[in-house]
């Protein structure tokens, strides 16, 4: 018995491990893409900001096939989806003719895709509290 408890202990720092690391990522992907927000607003700035989401998700869901906790697994592809989503709209944004509003449909995805992020981070944070998810402060 005290073998299992031993091992489980030892997967559940690792995973642990593997989502503080996601962390450190997506505060990273964050200030790149406020970086860019805070550009020049430009078409490619704005599909940049498409592809640095993509591939966090793609992180994000290589992840959850990694860690080997349920709970963290079932969480990590929330993350992902609704990282996902949110670089869909983004990059259908980016592609829209400007002056456009967003669709109702599109405001509703990008509530739905924020909700799945945060609820999915906040749990995440529960289960392994070192995780970053505020950028340093100097």
């Amino acid at each position: 018995m005290t073998a299992v408890w031993v091992l489980r202990q030892r997967d559940s720092h690792d995973d642990c491990a593997a989502v503080e690391q996601l962390g450190r990522q997506w505060i990273a992907m964050s200030q790149s893409v406020t970086a860019l927000e805070n550009g020049s607003g430009e078409h490619q700035d704005l599909i940049a900001i498409a592809d640095k989401e993509a591939a966090m998700s793609n992180d994000i869901q290589a992840a959850a096939r990694s860690v080997s906790t349920p709970a963290l697994q079932d969480q990590l592809g929330k993350w992902a989806q609704g990282t996902a989503l949110l670089a869909d709209i983004q990059r259908d944004s980016a592609n829209r003719p400007t002056p456009s509003n967003p669709s109702a449909v599109e405001d509703a995805n990008y509530y739905r895709a924020a909700v799945m992020t945060h609820e999915a981070t906040q749990a995440l944070l529960e289960a392994c509290p070192n995780m970053p998810h505020r950028p340093p402060t100097d």
